[in-house]
């Protein structure tokens, strides 16, 4: 279904019926496609959204499947709030507003905030508490953290540079629970961490 979407959307705009998003004269950008969800870009204008409508209420006949859009939505980017409510209407989506997230990662309209970053320590240190390290011997607990501790974070710095203190942070994490050290009971590594 995905496929036929990019056909049927490089070949409305062949048509000229979208222009897509263009910066700086180059090319035009429709959509982004990631497994079974679709990101598509347009210029902010009442033609396009009627033109992606038909666009997605042919896909939805075509396949015999229906868009959900209670898990669908619009975001608008220096765009007159007329045409965001116009708009916003016609393709039937709510408006969202940043900041918020797709799979975990934070979508924001600036710089990640030092906020943001806390939430994945946050998440990380919780389920450190629930874990208790004296019931693991070496080796179980050095696969928690080559499975587990290492490979939550993995999305979010495919998508995002993390930052040098972050890195850090999750690096001391890991070596006190390797080691078995707490706030209050530090133990000395066998080795160095750096």
């Amino acid at each position: 279904m995905a496929k036929g979407l990019g056909c049927l959307i490089k070949n409305v705009v062949h048509s000229h019926n979208l222009r897509g998003i263009s910066a700086h004269g180059t090319f035009a950008i429709t959509h982004q496609q990631f497994l079974d969800d679709n990101m598509l870009l347009r210029h902010p204008s009442v033609r396009e959204a009627h033109a992606f409508k038909d666009l997605l209420d042919t896909v939805s006949m075509a396949s015999g499947t229906s868009i959900n859009t209670a898990k669908s939505q619009i975001f608008f980017f220096h765009t007159p709030p007329a045409t965001q409510r116009i708009t916003a209407r016609i393709i039937g989506f709510s408006q969202a507003k940043f900041p918020s997230k797709y799979i975990d990662a934070p979508l924001i309209d600036s710089a990640l905030k030092h906020a943001s970053w806390n939430q994945l320590i946050e998440k990380l240190e919780s389920l450190l508490s629930s874990w208790t390290y004296r019931t693991l011997n070496m080796a179980s607990r050095l696969i928690m953290i080559k499975v587990v501790l290492q490979s939550m974070p993995l999305y979010l710095f495919s998508v995002l540079a993390a930052l040098k203190w972050v890195l850090q942070k999750i690096k001391d994490l890991q070596h006190n629970f390797l080691w078995g050290s707490t706030g209050q009971n530090r133990k000395w590594a066998m080795v160095n961490g750096q």
